[in-house]
């Protein structure tokens, strides 16, 4: 993951600032890294929560714009994570991180009902692209056929 080109990211800030964020991954290092980017290139609160039942506790009871879900995740998965946060909160937008293949993550995440997925590894300028296009009315993954 490169550090991303600020003259790339340019005028996608305005409108951010202080939007809160959800960022849920069991390792450490990715938790980090997305806050770090999100707060310093967007200027976003972030919190971080490390399994799915933080997850889902952070989520139902915060005031997010937004969350960055791992699908692998220790205690409760991140699928399971974001069942139950969508049952509750069918509106909220949810990036999936993932490892797994794209048609197999694509296809998971439809059934979802997720906003948008990034595979990992991915570039640092494609998650600031990603939660800048959910948090300004982006469109969400199209319906499975």
């Amino acid at each position: 993951m490169n550090q991303p080109d600020p003259s790339k990211i340019n005028g996608i800030i305005e409108g951010l600032a202080n939007k809160r964020v959800l960022v849920v991954d069991d390792d450490e290092f990715v938790c980090e890294l997305v806050a770090k980017v999100l707060t310093r290139y967007l200027g976003m609160e972030v919190y971080k929560a490390n399994d799915g039942s933080e997850a889902i506790a952070a989520a139902l009871t915060g005031r997010y714009d937004c969350a960055l879900i791992d699908l692998v995740l220790p205690k409760t998965s991140g699928h399971k994570a974001i069942r139950t946060i969508r049952t509750m909160m069918p509106n909220f937008p949810i990036i999936a991180m993932t490892g797994q293949g794209p048609d197999e993550a694509i296809r998971s995440m439809r059934r979802l009902g997720i906003t948008r997925v990034m595979q990992k590894p991915f570039k640092l300028v494609a998650l600031i692209e990603e939660v800048t296009n959910i948090l300004s009315g982006g469109k969400t993954m199209p319906a499975e056929k």
